[in-house]
């Protein structure tokens, strides 16, 4: 979450211009473009750095975007007991990391010659 701010900070840094005294940014999701004061961009960047505190109904809204924004076909991963053995199987990689395969010892054990 805080590397999509500082990105959008990055963004908005490097694409507001001074133009007649006055800032001007350029949308991040269009050409459109906006014309602020010095203080009105200040402000902007420091809502970006540091956003006001959510209120409880705004955090509910926002965990029911993110249910509906969640497709169908991949809503059976976001279920805790996926979650859970999803996090067995990170927790397995991360414990036991790969290493090369020897086939003589591993033809050796099976049988097969």
């Amino acid at each position: 979450m805080k590397n999509l701010k500082q990105e959008k900070l990055r963004l908005m840094r490097r694409r507001a211009v001074l133009i007649n005294g006055g800032w001007c940014g350029v949308g991040l999701r269009s050409e459109s473009s906006i014309s602020l004061t010095r203080r009105e961009m200040l402000r902007v960047i420091e809502l970006i750095d540091n956003p006001p505190p959510r209120s409880k109904k705004f955090q509910e809204a926002q965990a029911r975007y993110v249910r509906l924004k969640i497709s169908a076909d991949e809503h059976w991963l976001h279920e805790p007991a996926m979650k859970e053995k999803l996090d067995r199987a990170r927790n397995y990689m991360l414990n036991n990391p790969a290493r090369e395969t020897n086939f003589e010892d591993l033809f050796r054990e099976n049988g097969i010659d």
